[in-house]
Order: structure tokens, then C-alpha cells, then sequence
């Protein structure tokens, strides 16, 4: 629904303890730089990017009563490079 919007996605993954509890769950879109990030802020992509997952998730039968909890995050990969010289693992522990 977004591959054509400006700035691209760089990439996305999730991650979390669903099992204990839904709401434990954590979803992450990178940009490629910070510049980037700053771009889809401001032209309202990172809003919509966040009402579709939320979207997404409830027309797939996620519960709806902890999707107000759930964590949906943006950074960029520019960002992970300076502050852990490229360590995903150590930039979200």
C-alpha cells in the first residue's frame, strides 16, 4: 500500500513476547537515512504507515483490546551505523 509513497522503506521487522501477552509486541520500519526519516515525518508517511499496520493487524485477527499498546517505531539505518557501528542486536537491546 506504500511502495510507491516517498521515502522508501529501507526495511521492517518485528519482535516481542505475543505468547505472554499480545500487547508485548513491537514493530519497527527503518529508512535508510536520517534524512529520510525526517522526510516521511513531515509528509505524513510515518503516520500512515502506523494506521495501517495497526489496520493490518486487527483485519488479521489480532486483538483489537491491545492494539493501543503495541509498539510501532521508526529509525534509519544511518542512525543504527553511528550510534553501533552497524550492531542491529546491540541498537535494540
Amino acid at each position: 500500500m506504500v511502495k510507491d509513497k516517498k521515502p522508501a522503506i529501507f526495511g521492517n521487522f518485528h519482535y516481542g513476547s505475543i505468547g505472554i501477552n499480545p500487547k508485548y509486541l513491537v514493530i519497527w520500519y527503518l529508512f535508510e537515512k536520517d534524512s529520510d526519516l525526517k522526510e516521511a515525518e513531515a509528509n505524513g508517511l510515518v503516520d500512515e504507515l502506523k494506521k495501517l499496520t495497526l489496520m493490518n493487524l486487527k483485519d488479521n485477527g489480532y486483538p483489537e483490546n491491545v492494539l493501543d499498546e503495541i509498539q510501532i517505531a521508526f529509525t534509519s539505518d544511518e542512525d543504527i551505523q553511528k550510534e553501533t557501528k552497524g550492531n542491529y542486536y546491540y541498537y535494540f537491546k
